[in-house]
């Protein structure tokens, strides 16, 4: 396997690997910096709790924030199955990056995800507090990709997907 580096924004490291013969050597299909620009997002949300389903879409966005970093911008209409308005959300999260090891680190500055950019298929636990995260996000079809929470607490109980798109 030959990994070489890419030039990128913000000296943004990305990987390309390429395997020659046979055996199960990992390929990355794309580096860290692929991330960056727009992305087009379809939420789903099953919320066990409150017994109601919530469907949404929007943009996201990740830009260079320095050297190994991205800042994730997430923005929606989701829309309930019971209320005509849609309800603007909003989230972001920084994306830190020490190869091959990926953290998502929320605005409180808890790590709420950590991968490994080689493997294709993620699963991943937060807790925080009484409440229970178990996450997976899947790369396997790239550029087209989703993230998933599987969210259990005393007052919660959902399961919310991401697909992004470019």
């Amino acid at each position: 396997m030959t990994t070489d580096r890419v030039r990128t924004p913000d000296n943004l490291r990305a990987f390309v690997c390429s395997a020659s013969g046979g055996g199960d050597v990992p390929v990355v299909r794309f580096g860290f910096a692929s991330l960056v620009g727009s992305w087009r997002i379809w939420r789903s949300i099953d919320d066990r709790y409150g017994r109601q389903c919530m469907t949404g879409k929007g943009n996201a966005h990740f830009e260079p924030a320095g050297a190994d970093v991205l800042e994730y911008h997430e923005r929606l209409n989701m829309r309930f199955a019971h209320r005509a308005t849609p309800l603007a959300a909003t989230g972001s999260f920084v994306w830190r990056y020490d190869h091959p090891i990926v953290e998502v680190v929320s605005r409180d500055r808890l790590v709420v995800q950590r991968f490994d950019l080689l493997v294709d298929s993620h699963s991943y636990v937060h807790d925080c507090g009484p409440d229970r995260y178990e996450g997976r996000c899947d790369f396997s079809k790239w550029p087209d990709w989703t993230s998933s929470w599987d969210v259990v607490g005393p007052r919660k109980d959902y399961l919310m997907t991401t697909r992004f798109r470019r």
